[in-house]
């Protein structure tokens, strides 16, 4: 490794310090945060979850109450026109 390289490598790691980021036994850098911190990510990933379901669920819902409001419609021009052909046969 250059003398360069390792300097870039260790302004890197300075900034990534900065941002909660500490280095292990082995020289890897790992995140070591509070309990608060892990109970506060999981919360989060937990309600972007909760919010992705429930905008599924909602387009789901939506396609079949379309759906059903289009089988619904057709039912109720058929009959309409059925019994516009009847009245026309009737008519004098």
């Amino acid at each position: 490794m250059g003398r360069k390289h390792r300097e870039t490598r260790k302004a890197v790691k300075a900034r990534l310090r900065l941002m909660g980021w500490r280095e292990n036994e082995f020289g890897e850098l790992v995140k070591k945060g509070s309990k608060a911190e892990a109970r506060r990510n999981l919360l989060t990933q937990k309600i972007l979850f909760a919010m992705a379901e429930r905008d599924i669920v909602n387009t789901v819902c939506s396609r079949a109450r379309e759906d059903i409001c289009a089988i619904e419609d057709a039912a109720v021009f058929a009959q309409v026109n059925e019994s516009h052909h009847m009245d026309s046969a009737y008519a004098p």
